[in-house]
């Protein structure tokens, strides 16, 4: 808040004194209606002189009591409410003072009689985080749910302002050119080893085969792909042709 706000104890806060007081004015000022009023009522051997004297000195003591505590509450006491904190004065001269700062404030209670629910008066206490002796306590002011709302204004306006300044695109440098992320890299391809292959079975391995073997075409049979009788017959095949071909040797060697 820019300016700061001023409370003080409501009147209706001081009702009992306030009917102290006017009782103690009519003691003071009318002791003969009482004290014909008491003859009445009680018949005394005392002099009604007396009787008058003791009701005058009985009002001019209630008139002092009770007009002493409303003067104390009224204008003895005075609370501000300020733009970091709360802030009690007491005494009729403001000797003693009490601030609370809004960090260090933990709770607000509201506390009222029923005669404060009736006339719209309560005591607001604004507990700190610290210890009970830095309390700072609103006696007897009017609409304490109106100042309990005012405070909670400031405190989380306070908190999102601030949380908008840490996230707002605003309080960055206007001159700084935005520059847009890097893309992530694309994960490069798989590798699988040769023994992880022939492992799960994907990539098979064909057997080394001679240069006449691979001469001989379509017919030759791959041993990994065979069953074995075709295996077996393939064997016997070559080993046939083999057993030809060194024979047909032996013979142009003659």
């Amino acid at each position: 808040m820019s300016n700061n706000a001023t409370y003080q104890c409501s009147y209706f806060y001081s009702w009992e004194y306030g009917l102290l007081l006017f009782l103690g004015a009519a003691f003071f000022v009318l002791p003969s209606a009482f004290t014909d009023a008491w003859l009445v009522y009680a018949p005394m051997q005392t002099s009604p002189e007396t009787i008058d004297r003791i009701f005058r000195w009985t009002g001019l003591a209630l008139l002092l009591t009770a007009g002493g505590f409303i003067l104390k509450s009224r204008w003895g006491s005075r609370y501000l409410l300020l733009g970091d904190g709360v802030e009690s004065r007491s005494g009729l001269f403001g000797g003693k003072v009490k601030v609370l700062r809004f960090r260090h404030m933990h709770g607000i209670v509201i506390s009222k009689t029923l005669m404060g629910m009736l006339l719209g008066y309560g005591t607001v206490r604004f507990t700190s985080d610290r210890s009970a002796t830095d309390d700072v306590v609103f006696v007897g002011i009017e609409e304490p749910e109106a100042l309990r709302e005012v405070v909670r204004k400031i405190i989380y306006g306070e908190e999102n302002q601030a949380a908008d300044e840490t996230t707002s695109p605003a309080t960055a440098d206007p001159q700084q050119p935005v520059v847009a992320p890097a893309p992530a890299p694309a994960p490069a391809p798989a590798q699988v080893s040769h023994s992880a292959m022939a492992a799960t079975g994907s990539e098979r391995t064909e057997p080394v085969i001679s240069e006449p073997e691979r001469n001989a075409g379509p017919a030759r049979i791959l041993l990994s792909e065979a069953t074995d009788e075709e295996i077996y017959t393939e064997l016997a095949r070559r080993a046939e042709q083999n057993s030809q071909r060194i024979n047909f040797d032996a013979d142009e060697a003659r």
